[in-house]
Parts: structure tokens; C-alpha cells; sequence
């Protein structure tokens, strides 16, 4: 199903150096009832995570599909069906579709949720809400001594990858400018899509 899929993170010092945001926690309470804490506390132990952490992701998976579905009129459908769709799809339909809702997409979510127009906002949206969340594809990352280089491999089709790669630039352009965003950092793989930032982009 497109909804939810895992991260790997291949290299964390250079992450550590580039994306120094840190969450910080706030202490509040809140009534719950009896049987959802159980329920929390059941799929916490076999998770095998803490109950806060569970919590804490829960809400916020619950925050990015509440935005994505409603906000957008978005439909969970499976792999299968979405593959069948694509073969049927001509590419210009789709790919220009690609174009015009990257930039609408991505300019709505960083006026909605306040985030600055950089390269980490990219990269947060790409990685939490695009892949770890809506499962578009299997998010993978990791640096080079110039370049931070992400994988996003998935089994929907070629035609998958010309999508990604239409929609990620228009919302890469419409972050950092188009006069920016290389063009040449998206190449197609056989599995995927691979987008190549240069470092430098990030000290801008």
C-alpha cells in the first residue's frame, strides 16, 4: 500500500553537520481513554519502542496524512493498482501534472507550515512526508566529500520514476528558486530516481 515505509541512513556525521536541527520536548498532559492507552501500550511492546515514542509518532503520522489526504483530495491505493493505472497513463499527462503539483504542493506546505526555503525543507519533505510516510518510494541518503546524494527506489514502473522526478524538481525549483535547483541533479535509475545536491547549495 502507498502509506508508510522506513528510512536508512547511510551517514550521520555529515547529516549532523548540515541538518542541525534538534527537537526539543515539551512536558503536557492530556486526558486519554482507558482503552486507547492500552491499545498504545500493547503495539508500543510490540514495536518494541517506548510508549512516548509511539506517541509521539503516531501524532505525527496522523498530522502529515490528515494534510496530504484531505488537504488535497489524496486516495491510499495499492502498489498493484497503481502500477496498472501507470501503464495505461500517457507520460505527457502525467508528468506535466508531476510539474504543475510539485510547485503547488510544495509552495502550500512551506506557507502552511512555516518552514524556511532551503535545502533541509526539501529534504524533510521528500524523506518524512513523500517516503517515510506516503511510501512513494524507499528513501536512502548519504554523502560524498561534495554532495548529498539521495535513492529513491521503488517497483512502480519507469514511468513512476519520470513522475517523481518532474514533481521533486518543481518543488525543489519552487524552494530554492529555479535559477538555483539544478536541473541536471534528477537522473533516472532502473529502480528509482537519484537526485545528486551539491553541499554548496546548502551553505547558501
Amino acid at each position: 500500500m502507498i502509506n508508510i515505509k522506513g528510512l536508512r541512513l547511510t551517514s550521520n556525521e555529515p547529516s549532523q553537520r548540515f541538518f542541525k536541527k534538534k527537537t526539543s520536548n515539551i512536558a503536557r498532559s492530556f486526558y486519554l481513554s482507558e482503552d486507547i492507552i492500552k491499545d498504545l501500550e500493547i503495539a508500543a511492546k510490540k514495536t518494541g519502542v517506548s510508549l512516548n515514542a509511539l506517541v509521539n509518532k503516531t501524532l505525527r503520522d496522523s498530522a502529515l496524512h490528515a494534510y496530504s489526504t484531505k488537504e488535497y483530495g489524496s486516495t491510499i491505493v495499492s502498489n498493484g493498482l497503481l502500477v496498472e493505472l501507470l501503464k495505461e497513463s500517457r507520460e505527457e499527462v502525467v508528468t506535466s501534472w508531476a510539474r504543475d503539483n510539485g510547485k503547488k504542493v510544495f509552495r502550500d506546505a512551506i506557507i502552511t507550515g512555516g518552514r524556511p526555503r532551503n535545502l533541509e525543507t526539501f529534504r524533510y519533505f521528500v524523506k518524512d512526508g513523500y517516503c517515510n510516510y506516503s511510501n512513494w518510494a524507499e528513501y536512502y541518503e548519504h554523502f560524498t566529500d561534495d554532495a548529498l546524494i539521495l535513492k529513491l527506489n521503488h517497483h512502480l514502473g519507469p514511468l513512476w520514476s519520470k513522475f517523481m522526478k518532474e514533481y521533486f524538481y518543481a518543488g525543489l525549483c519552487e524552494i530554492i528558486g529555479s535559477n538555483i535547483a539544478p536541473p541536471e541533479a534528477f537522473s533516472i535509475a532502473d529502480n528509482g530516481l537519484i537526485i545528486v545536491i551539491p553541499l554548496e547549495l546548502f551553505r547558501s
